[in-house]
């Protein structure tokens, strides 16, 4: 499939500097003993959030991110070659439609994103400026706490106003509303630091929309798209400190592997 509307921008190498995250000093996990390279059940993200409101309610999803129209994300820190990209939109095309019934090919683009009507799709990073980390690992034997850098982005969709009827396999051929605020991501953590050396990389998709704060459910893959499991992610609110500073924790529960 050739997606037009989506071919590779022209990279200014020094932009790749804004998402380098700064290294934290941690204990090595070695690849012989890691826990992250078994089945394991249970991993812990936090980041901290300096919020525009003191309302911890009031936060978005785009508050926590840039926008990544020339996909700097994926060349620079997944290291993949520009073709690569490519057949990442074409993979990501072909998910949303058989998943929720989206042609995405029918988006177009304006202001660095791609819209039809109120919907949008377009390339992101999570900001390293959240310090968004890992604080452990768990699996049915083991447990480590690690002090790891995450690092996020891909690409996302965003459901507007007044909804969208999805159909796919998530909707069936009844059809089935998202509500509008939803978010569908295809995307990367990458974990790095010292405790993963060499950096680990897993893929993840969304496999059903979600409004911020809200559970959902992914499917997530090693790089070598071999499948972990399925996934719920809890999005918590900790603590809210005089700064509006939001404390943030994200909870992959994995309920299954194959």
């Amino acid at each position: 499939m050739k997606n037009n509307n989506f071919s590779l921008y022209s990279i200014n190498s020094n932009d790749s500097s804004k998402i380098n995250p700064k290294q934290v000093k941690v204990v090595k996990i070695n690849d012989e003993t890691s826990i992250i390279n078994r089945s394991f059940k249970i991993m812990l993200f936090r980041a901290n959030i300096l919020l525009t409101s003191n309302d911890i309610h009031k936060y978005s999803f785009t508050d926590l991110i840039s926008i990544d129209p020339q996909y700097i994300f994926l060349q620079k820190v997944i290291k993949q070659s520009k073709e690569v990209v490519q057949e990442e939109l074409t993979n990501a095309f072909k998910f949303f439609k058989e998943q929720f019934g989206i042609s995405l090919e029918q988006f177009k683009p304006k202001d660095q994103k791609f819209y039809y009507h109120s919907h949008s799709f377009f390339g992101f990073f999570v900001n390293p400026s959240i310090n968004y980390h890992t604080i452990s690992i768990t699996d049915s034997n083991t447990s480590s706490i690690v002090d790891g850098i995450v690092s996020d982005g891909g690409f996302v969709f965003i459901v507007g106003e007044p909804g969208l009827i999805a159909y796919g396999k998530y909707g069936g051929t009844n059809g089935r509303l998202i509500q509008a605020g939803s978010i569908i991501k295809w995307g990367y953590y990458k974990l790095s630091g010292k405790s993963f050396q060499p950096s680990k990389i897993i893929h993840y998709r969304t496999k059903h929309p979600y409004l911020p704060n809200n559970n959902h459910i992914i499917d997530v893959f090693d790089f070598s798209s071999k499948l972990w499991g399925k996934s719920s992610i809890n999005f918590i609110h900790l603590s809210l400190n005089n700064q509006n500073n939001l404390l943030l924790q994200n909870t992959l529960i994995f309920h299954s592997s194959s």
